[in-house]
């Protein structure tokens, strides 16, 4: 029996199959998926303590118009782009006070203010509005986005007229308030602490020693709008609408809430009004959770108003718990 012989690849066949692959694999298309869009963090570093306008220069042009970039200055350049931006303070400028020279700093776009220098969650930086009689001195007027203030001192801003004097936030915006103090504020009519019409977050700080004029009906300490959220942990608010400033009280002292808010380990102590509400005050068509919550030792000077947590009808009011109320619960 013959064996058969063993066939041989066909030489030129093999060589076509190699061709035809490296043209397949010249041709073939590599995919690439999209990066998402990433924005670099703008940092302005404020370094004078002077209260310099922004004239709409570069941060060349604003840091060498003066006496170097002001923290006015550096708001302003950051609401130009719409990048989230950092402002900080040179290190020289620890323990050193802003006293403000003009009405309130607008910030319109994404921000952080971080004035603890040293990082050590204490405030190294001071912002003064320095009362000055007839004009308004208002600290911050958040207009827009995202804006977190950490380690800052806020102290005497004025609101003249119906002006606040602390803080406004409008709707659609957020403020984040950490490790910050805002206190001696004053306004006539308006708040002397924190008006919210967006969503405020208030943690590990202070709103202190906020006063309004006696037939103001203003609010001293914090009043969240209808439709807002407010969110305080850790924090306190005392001696708001103190007395003792011949003439000077608050309609209502404390927190004051249209709107949902959230407390969490707060104080509301020592409040002040000659004829309205303090401590905690939740108005028709408001919603509220107060936990691990003191209120104690409000006066209402009339004796006919709540000086503890008040809940008017319409109001949803979940006290997980408060202790040590000057009142008890008042519901109307």
């Amino acid at each position: 029996m013959k064996k058969r012989k063993k066939k041989l690849p066909n030489s030129h066949s093999s060589r076509t199959a190699k061709r035809r692959a490296a043209r397949a694999r010249k041709t073939q298309r590599l995919n690439f998926e999209a990066l998402e869009k990433r924005q670099l963090l703008a940092t302005f570093s404020v370094s004078t303590h002077v209260d310099e306008l922004f004239d709409g220069g570069t941060l060349a042009e604003e840091t060498n118009d003066g006496d170097g970039l002001s923290l006015r200055e550096a708001i302003g350049l950051a609401n130009t782009d719409s990048a989230m931006d950092l402002v900080e303070f040179d290190v020289s400028l620890s323990g050193s006070t802003i006293s403000l020279a003009s009405p309130r700093m607008t910030i319109s776009e994404d921000l952080t203010i971080d004035g603890d220098i040293d990082n050590d969650g204490q405030s190294d930086i001071t912002i003064d509005g320095a009362q000055s009689t007839g004009v308004t001195r208002q600290h911050f007027d958040v207009t827009a986005g995202t804006t977190t203030l950490d380690g800052l001192n806020l102290t005497r801003g004025r609101g003249q007229g119906s002006n606040n004097g602390g803080i406004d936030v409008r709707a659609g915006a957020t403020l984040n308030f950490y490790n910050s103090q805002l206190v001696d504020g004053f306004s006539y009519a308006g708040v002397s602490g924190i008006d919210n019409a967006g969503t405020t977050n208030i943690r590990n700080s202070q709103i202190n020693s906020n006063f309004n004029y006696i037939y103001g009906y203003g609010t001293s300490g914090i009043r969240n709008q209808a439709g807002a959220t407010l969110n305080v942990v850790n924090s306190s608010l005392t001696g708001n609408s103190r007395p003792g400033t011949a003439g000077y009280t608050a309609d209502q002292a404390g927190i004051v809430n249209y709107g949902t808010a959230q407390l969490v380990n707060v104080t509301i102590a020592d409040g002040y009004s000659l004829r309205g509400h303090i401590g905690f005050s939740n108005k028709s068509g408001g919603t509220a959770t107060l936990t691990h919550t003191t209120i104690s030792g409000n006066q209402s000077a009339l004796g006919s108003q709540s000086a503890g947590v008040r809940n008017e009808s319409g109001a949803t009011l979940t006290p997980v718990s408060y202790t040590h109320l000057t009142l008890p619960t008042i519901q109307l």
